[in-house]
């Protein structure tokens, strides 16, 4: 078992693989594990020189996933802490998360550093031979004190509107990649599709996983995943065989992505995590890579993977609910709030997060220490058992609104009208109006090719939505829509979707 991810990440036990390609990107020459090790020796040898070492907070921020991850290799290997930047977040929120999380360091894309540089003047910059190396003046002065096993933080967002940082220990992260390890057959056989986003926690299985066992990884860049037709080529190019990605990207990829036309023969594991998967999608999905074993990973980023189930060889025809989110992974504990029938559900073990990072209003909400001195997290999602002992996922806590003195779940409303059978995929948003009124909002997607396409209304959608809700959860408007805001987690963005109701 690895202790920490550079011992993970270096596998010294096993030789280097000769001439064996670890990274794959579009266009671009791979590199070799040999190659990779290199470059990862050289930017841990820069980091040390300039006395960044014992857990330094250092911002990667980069145009290139490859030129990330040689980076973040770097910081694991000189004992130090990576965050990850989205390129494609505005500067302001990247600029809040370098200072919010007081970085030490800033790795800087030469294209990005013209946008950056005028705002971080307590940095000094140094050009390296593809990138800029910023380096704080002065060390940061914390408020609180911190885990001396941290590994990353990755900044979600926040219930105030500003990324939170959630700090991510050695043991956290290691503790799920050797699950997964042990749970999975994957081999140096293997090539992975790095789909998310390193800022992203899926990006932690298909880093660690990918390399721990000594296989290939094919680094998709976002603009990359954004084209559905794109990536179903890009699959069968690469002859990926492990995919992790959102049910928002497998969705897309299965009802515009012509797969019939590709052959993905190679695949063997189909993960997805991060939102519900609507059943038609994953249905046909599932029927067209009938090869591959499909698995429902569910976990918050505070815990990452915490439950699992798999998907039935073949998905019915008349299933409509959604697939249960599955029982316990073995490295933590979990149950339902108060050991009701349906709650909160609270994990526990090796897997849980420290802690936000220089928060300690926020976790003292959110951690939970039981009269055996256990501490538990709190998820804020809703589930319930089912008879075979699987947890199944009821919505969110902070997704419930209050109407007309009925207390509503935004997600049940989204799950119920989401069985129609000519929707593709449904979401639902509520908001207040200056007289305090409480408007929900229902915005779906039509299948395409449907004979009733050019006929269906909205006033039918509503009809059918009395039939399967109570009258005080009939939402108060139902918009059609034809591409679904994403962010840049590949998620629907119900911020987004917000906005368009209160702008």
């Amino acid at each position: 078992m690895s202790k920490t991810l550079a011992d993970l990440l270096l596998n010294k036990g096993n030789p280097l693989p000769s001439n064996k390609t670890a990274l794959f990107c579009q266009g671009k020459a791979g590199l070799s594990y040999e190659e990779l090790h290199t470059a990862w020796e050289k930017w841990k040898q820069v980091l040390l020189n300039k006395g960044l070492k014992n857990q330094k907070r250092i911002g990667v921020l980069t145009n290139s996933k490859k030129d990330a991850l040689l980076a973040i290799g770097g910081v694991i290997l000189s004992d130090n802490v990576y965050v990850p930047l989205d390129k494609n977040a505005p500067i302001e929120r990247n600029l809040h998360i370098i200072a919010d999380n007081q970085l030490h360091a800033l790795i800087l894309d030469k294209a990005i550093k013209a946008d950056y540089r005028p705002h971080l003047t307590d940095f000094e910059c140094i050009e390296l031979e593809n990138t800029y190396f910023l380096q704080r003046s002065s060390e940061p002065i914390l408020e609180e004190l911190i885990p001396n096993d941290l590994a990353y933080i990755l900044n979600t967002s926040g219930s105030t509107g500003k990324p939170k940082g959630v700090m991510i220990s050695h043991e956290n992260a290691v503790s799920f990649v050797d699950w997964a390890d042990e749970i999975f057959d994957f081999s140096e056989k293997d090539i992975f599709a790095s789909i998310a986003p390193f800022h992203f926690d899926l990006s932690i299985f298909d880093i660690y996983v990918a390399l721990k066992n000594r296989a290939s990884l094919v680094l998709f860049e976002p603009e990359e995943t954004q084209n559905p037709r794109l990536l179903a080529a890009a699959l069968e190019k690469c002859q990926v065989s492990v995919l992790y990605a959102t049910p928002t990207l497998l969705g897309a990829l299965v009802n515009h992505g012509k797969l019939q036309r590709y052959n993905h023969t190679t695949l063997r594991y189909v993960f997805f995590a991060g939102e519900v998967f609507p059943i038609p999608p994953l249905r046909k999905l599932n029927a067209q890579w009938e090869q591959a074993r499909f698995l429902n990973l569910y976990g918050p980023t505070e815990t990452n993977v915490c439950t699992w189930f798999e998907i039935p060889n073949s998905v019915p025809n008349d299933r409509v609910e959604p697939y249960p989110i599955g029982k316990d992974c073995s490295h933590v504990q979990t149950k339902i709030m108060d050991n009701q029938e349906e709650g909160e559900l609270l994990v526990s073990g090796r897997a849980v997060t420290p802690g936000y990072w220089q928060q300690s209003a926020k976790n003292e909400m959110v951690f939970w220490e039981d009269e055996n001195q256990l501490v538990w997290y709190k998820t804020g999602d809703i589930v319930q058992k089912n008879e075979a002992g699987d947890y199944v996922f009821m919505g969110r806590r902070d997704r419930m609104v209050k109407r007309r003195g009925y207390r509503i779940e935004l997600d049940e409303i989204e799950k119920c009208i989401g069985q129609h059978t000519f929707l593709e995929q449904v979401a639902v948003i509520a908001h207040q109006k200056a007289n305090h009124q409480t408007i929900i909002t229902c915005f779906y997607k039509l299948k395409k090719g449907l004979p009733i396409e050019n006929g269906f209304s909205s006033s039918i959608l509503r009809e059918y939505s009395l039939s399967v809700l109570p009258i005080y959860m009939l939402p108060d408007k139902f918009e059609v829509i034809e591409v679904f805001p994403t962010t840049s987690t590949q998620k629907v963005d119900y911020q987004a979707l917000l906005k368009t109701r209160t702008s």
